[in-house]
């Protein structure tokens, strides 16, 4: 059967901001220049607004986190810049060259890009405003909302760059020790299950990085992402129905012509094992009712036409 990788909880892992932090001491935020104690909103008390309404402790939870997590960033930066004046520490451009220990994501504080935290805390300090607006007035105005989402376009999209730049950079190479380990034989019969939510369960990162170093052959086969598998027994669970279908499925249907391996697929992947059938008698039956027929080629169709020559040999 080969052998297993359940990805998902060594990616979600994966964190930007790992510096050492004390959240319960005081500190002056050198973005706003004032100083600033831990948050501490509490959700279930009104913040004297003309009445409650059902989102208040929703968001004051969601404030809450905001604000600690300024407040962390805040913090090591000015920890940073205290040690950098105390020649404690060299970054930036002649870091490297002094031989001292630092990446590209920041510092040894573990801080983003240096050209990120001046972003990361403009876009924080204006979800703090909107979000105290909010409950101050008891009202979600949604033109500012919109604002706000405008305004922060640029700054979401360069953390989303920098969050899968660290991700590519970590998994990368994780993938490439673990095929280096195995070697190419076993490399050849990993199966690997990607657990996953409908929403991005189509391409998601995790699969794309995967497909880089899978035998080209067994990318189709051998990445499985599915929205069960909630722990690694689960995980492992699904893959023995998925390769044990397969196996049934070339025994029952055989694999020398393109309807019987599409069979024999149906009845482990995502096409249904009688599609191929299903298809002449809807647009059929369609059409006898006086409808037009549409032919999604993107759906069905073309996905047989790409794996027509594929033979499930790993059977």
């Amino acid at each position: 059967m080969g052998l297993a990788v359940e990805v998902g909880p060594y990616l979600a892992n994966l964190s930007l901001c790992s510096g050492e932090l004390d959240w319960n001491s005081d500190l002056k935020d050198e973005h706003s220049g004032e100083v600033e104690s831990k948050p501490t909103l509490d959700p279930s008390k009104s913040t004297g607004s003309p009445g409650d309404v059902p989102w208040r402790a929703s968001l004051a939870g969601y404030l809450q986190g905001v604000l600690i997590y300024r407040q962390a960033l805040a913090r090591a930066v000015e920890a940073e810049s205290a040690a950098v004046a105390m020649g404690k520490l060299n970054i930036g451009p002649q870091a490297q060259e002094e031989g001292d220990e630092e990446d590209e994501r920041g510092s040894s504080y573990g801080l983003p890009q240096l050209e990120m935290r001046e972003t990361m805390l403009d876009m924080l300090t204006s979800v703090v405003n909107f979000s105290e607006s909010c409950l101050s007035t008891g009202l979600i105005d949604v033109q500012r909302w919109e604002e706000l989402n405008k305004e922060n376009f640029p700054r979401t999209k360069l953390c989303m760059q920098a969050a899968v730049k660290a991700q590519a950079d970590a998994c990368v190479r994780q993938i490439i020790e673990w095929k280096e380990m195995m070697g190419p034989e076993e490399w050849r019969e990993l199966y690997v299950v990607i657990p996953t939510v409908w929403a991005v369960g189509a391409e998601n990162p995790r699969k794309t990085m995967f497909r880089q170093f899978m035998d080209e052959d067994r990318v189709d086969s051998h990445i499985i992402t599915s929205e069960h598998p909630r722990d690694q027994g689960e995980a492992r669970t699904l893959l023995g129905r998925i390769v044990g279908d397969r196996s049934i499925g070339r025994f029952v249907f055989g694999d020398e012509t393109k309807e019987q391996r599409f069979k024999t697929l149906g009845l482990s992947s995502e096409v249904d094992v009688v599609q191929d059938d299903a298809l002449p008698a809807i647009w059929d039956a369609v059409q006898r009712n006086g409808c037009p027929v549409r032919r999604n080629r993107s759906s069905v169709v073309e996905n047989t036409e790409r794996r027509k020559s594929f033979t499930p040999s790993f059977c």
